[in-house]
């Protein structure tokens, strides 16, 4: 019976916020684990794919939508560093993890290339963008 009352409340839930809040517990056990605790963490036995699945995005702005974004942004009253970021995030398609994450050694404005090594990468692939941004 319990079950079914927590199955039901989970399909009122977005897809995303189940799986943060999987991870999150995912994490307090690891934290507790590694404090030495005794105990294992129940919830890196489940997948994110048993808690849900996400549909593949097939839309994307046209260059007139963008522009129009890019007008807006600057019209925008905020912050001009988080302004900036977005637009370059918009531009070279990195992850906000990967441009705030990013070391000046990366970057080698001679060639304008960026490099983000593996380990930052969510496909754990080295990424190389070239960019005249750079």
């Amino acid at each position: 019976m319990k079950f079914a009352v927590i199955e039901k409340k989970l399909k009122i839930v977005p897809p995303s916020v189940s799986i943060f809040v999987r991870d999150l517990i995912v994490n307090i056990y690891r934290y507790a684990i590694q404090r030495g605790h005794k105990f294992s963490n129940p919830a890196d036995e489940i997948a994110n794919l048993s808690i849900a699945t996400f549909k593949k995005r097939e839309r994307t702005l046209t260059p007139h939508e963008i522009h129009l974004f890019f007008n807006a942004l600057e019209e925008t009253q905020s912050d001009f560093g988080l302004k900036k970021a977005i637009k370059f995030i918009l531009l070279t398609l990195v992850r906000k993890d990967e441009l705030v994450n990013a070391k000046w050694d990366e970057i080698d404005f001679k060639h304008k290339v960026w490099t983000i090594p593996a380990e930052r990468m969510k496909a754990k692939h080295t990424h190389c963008r070239r960019s005249d941004l750079i």
